[in-house]
């Protein structure tokens, strides 16, 4: 899938509440397992910063692992998450203003149902955190 239009947080809209990019959903099916890839340009200063998620609607996990990474010109950073629990931020930082940013990984899901994934700032300020259009991602069932 590709995002089709920006979509953006600042305080006084949606802030630091965790809110669902339009379009970017996909159905699980109980016991599969997928390997997703989450990717592309962000907007964000050191006052706002950026938190991203996926959102659980039915769906439960077995279990998870994401290599969140964050990137500049000239700066890197690298997690990595095995928690399953609904909107665990796996990017959540203000310190660097990266322009890149990819969730990257494989789940196993005990109940089918839909992930989508999920944005906000990571401190409430009025300036405006952006996930730009052309961001894409993918689920892909491996087993």
């Amino acid at each position: 899938k590709t995002l089709a239009a920006d979509a953006t947080a600042a305080s006084g809209t949606t802030g630091t509440t965790l809110t669902s990019l339009t379009g970017f959903s996909w159905t699980l099916v109980a016991g599969g397992t997928y390997a997703f890839s989450i990717r592309g340009k962000v907007g964000m200063t050191t006052n706002g910063g950026l938190s991203m998620a996926f959102k659980y609607t039915t769906a439960t996990l077995t279990s998870i692992v994401v290599n969140a990474s964050q990137r500049t010109a000239s700066a890197f950073a690298l997690a990595q998450s095995t928690t399953v629990t609904d909107q665990t931020k796996f990017i959540d930082q203000r310190a660097t203003a990266y322009i890149d940013v990819e969730l990257q990984g494989s789940l196993v899901v005990l109940l089918g149902g839909t992930v989508a994934v999920q944005f906000a700032q990571n401190a409430s300020s009025a300036d405006t955190t952006t996930v730009y259009k052309g961001f894409v991602g993918e689920f892909v069932r491996t087993a």
